[in-house]
């Protein structure tokens, strides 16, 4: 039988908790390390045998095998197979297994040998102390049990009494800062001031004291102690111990953000979230989430900020979000944080669901824009993006026609004349605001042909975007939803100004450079709709013909030395044989339509006419605004 010792009262206290009673344990204890029979043994019997040390069997070992077996000698025990045994279990949450394991090596004399095969002096490794705290911790954590918790802490107490004499027996031992820790969320658990003080008096260190005294504040809910103990840490005289306060940190995050105090949450994450501290992107995410379920942008953007400055990576998915949270709160919040959406980006596209299903008048939306209007004091970025929000969302779900008296009352009765224009500087929304709202909904409109014109032959001929406030560039689909905008009711002279205007804009990004030739191409989705409109019936040969000879002329003209070149626009009017391409005025057009004609289908000229009308106040509306700019 092996030497017996007497069990810690702590430890076999705890134990009889969870195998059930304290008979259960004797019956445990008298179980020997060695037995006869396999059969008989349990499962904590066969961990113990396989860690047995053995030793090779020589003339010399023959003598110390011998004196195993006397009373006074004792088993050695491999540390690392019961570490790894232990670390098992704990990973499994298999606490009754891992307390009998423990219990029979805390109730047995065993010789300790490490890695390298040495024996190791001491009663205990302290190795051990490490991988017991990790356990408590994750049972005090898992435990509902307030009795289990007090329990729990009784014999973390016991082993921080322990420790501190192994520290001072053995001087070459630094101290395991992260057994304290787990230490302490075991005394923290309990809730009980008492346990937290005579943790203070056993570590002695400063750095541990204040997350011990920040455990319980955030256990027992004491937010304005929370805030003061963790921002006593700028104060300490030695230097930060790295990964020491992570998880505490992320629960403090957590907390905050939750109960609305965002100010003391962004404070502690700028002390922490330097380059003298690093939590990985995915530590994180719940705080991440945490901030967007409670619209917490002002932390939301500091955690941005600190990613991008560690990972170049400000990606942020925010598809969670309070029910409870209206459009014009969110609005609030942004304000109040001070964004500039100008020149940062921050996906805010969600909002576009918080704002009304219901199919409103003109009227009642300029309503909701003025009870949702950010406060004078807020950035005029946000009030660009508070209305390219709305208008974004109104021309997903109405009309064209619909869409641009909005933006006129908008524009024209609201006094909305440079936030418009602003909307072109978004940094977020940059070709997906402004007037490209506006051309995509006129290339889904059955009437908008004569109105997508009027509105591309003013941006190209006016000194609108020849300001220094303009910011509005032609894209690639806003000429083709210009184009589309022609199939109703078709007009080659308005096809052949649209399609002059694109090569001088696009033409030379059709030029393709191969190893062995050149190749001039249009983009798939222009050519796509270049050959639906020929199949038709809309095409008479001639624009495509006038294609073929832009393409030509790029091939046969392009300068590999430089890599580019540029079409002239007089070259293109000459191939175009200047029909059209110098943006004449409606009246030509005019004279050729007749109003509701039967072969054009839904086309209406009157609803067409409207809307140009509509449009020319607007634009010559904001044209005289931006002269005053």
């Amino acid at each position: 039988m092996l030497p017996r010792k007497p069990s810690s009262g702590p430890l076999q206290a705890i134990t009889a908790r969870i195998l059930g009673g304290e008979k259960l344990v004797q019956e445990v204890d008298r179980l020997s390390l060695n037995k006869s029979k396999v059969n008989v043994l349990s499962q904590t019997d066969v961990w113990l045998r396989e860690a047995l040390v053995k030793r090779p069997i020589n003339r010399r070992d023959q003598v110390a095998l011998q004196n195993i077996r006397q009373p006074d000698a004792l088993p050695e025990l491999s540390l690392a197979v019961i570490l790894s045994y232990l670390r098992k279990l704990r990973l499994k949450s298999k606490f009754d297994e891992y307390f009998v394991l423990l219990n029979r090596l805390q109730s047995s004399q065993i010789r300790w040998v490490s890695r390298s095969g040495s024996q190791m002096s001491g009663e205990k490794p302290v190795e051990l102390y490490r991988e017991l705290s990790h356990m408590l911790r994750l049972k005090s954590i898992a435990t509902r049990d307030q009795a289990d918790n007090f329990i729990l802490a009784k014999f973390a107490i016991n082993l921080l009494e322990n420790y501190a004499i192994v520290l001072e027996s053995r001087e070459k031992i630094s101290p395991d800062i992260f057994f304290w820790r787990n230490c302490a969320d075991v005394c923290a658990q309990t809730s009980s001031i008492r346990y937290l003080l005579r943790f203070n008096e056993l570590v002695k260190d400063e750095h541990l004291i204040v997350y011990a005294n920040s455990a319980f504040y955030l256990r027992t809910s004491q937010h304005p102690n929370l805030f003061t103990s963790i921002k006593s840490i700028e104060h300490l005289k030695s230097p930060l111990v790295p990964d020491l306060f992570g998880p505490i940190i992320r629960e403090t995050l957590l907390t905050f953000a939750s109960v609305g105090l965002e100010k003391e949450a962004i404070h502690i994450s700028k002390m922490f979230f330097g380059d003298s501290y690093n939590q990985t992107a995915n530590t994180l995410s719940n705080v991440y989430f945490s901030t967007e379920r409670n619209g917490a942008f002002g932390l939301q953007r500091v955690l941005d900020e600190r990613d991008h400055q560690h990972h170049q990576n400000t990606s942020l998915h925010r598809k969670t979000f309070q029910d409870d949270h209206l459009y014009e709160d969110y609005i609030r919040l942004i304000s109040d944080i001070g964004l500039n959406l100008f020149e940062e980006e921050h996906p805010l596209d969600f909002l576009l669901t918080k704002l009304p299903n219901e199919h409103l008048s003109v009227e009642q939306w300029c309503q909701f824009f003025e009870r949702t209007r950010p406060p004078k004091t807020a950035p005029a970025s946000l009030l660009a993006f508070h209305l390219n929000l709305i208008l974004t969302h109104v021309a997903a779900h109405r009309s064209a026609g619909f869409i641009i008296l909005l933006w006129h009352c908008l524009i024209t009765d609201h006094g909305l004349e440079k936030a418009f224009m602003d909307t072109h500087r978004l940094k977020l929304s940059q070709h997906r605001s402004g007037f490209h709202i506006l051309i995509r909904a006129i290339g889904t409109s059955s009437s908008t042909k004569l109105s997508g014109y009027e509105l591309f032959r003013f941006l190209k001929q006016s000194a609108l975007l020849k300001s220094a406030n303009s910011c509005f560039i032609f894209t690639e689909t806003d000429y083709r939803n210009l184009m589309r905008s022609c199939t109703q009711k078709s007009n080659p002279i308005i096809m052949n100004y649209y399609l002059y205007n694109y090569f001088v804009d696009f033409g030379g990004k059709c030029i393709k450079v191969g190893p062995e030739a050149l190749t001039w191409n249009l983009s798939a989705s222009f050519k796509s709709l270049l050959e639906t409109m020929h199949l038709s019936g809309y095409d008479d040969g001639a624009f495509l013909n006038n294609i073929r000879a832009i393409g030509d002329w790029y091939v046969n003209n392009f300068p590999l030395e430089t890599k580019g070149c540029q079409i002239s626009q007089d070259k293109v009017q000459d191939i175009f044989n200047r029909c059209g391409v110098t943006g004449s005025g409606l009246e030509k057009f005019l004279e050729q339509e007749q109003p509701n004609d039967p072969l054009d289908g839904e086309y209406s000229l009157i609803a067409d006419l409207d809307t140009v009308e509509r449009m020319g106040i607007t634009l010559r509306h904001l044209q005289a605004a931006s002269n005053e700019m």
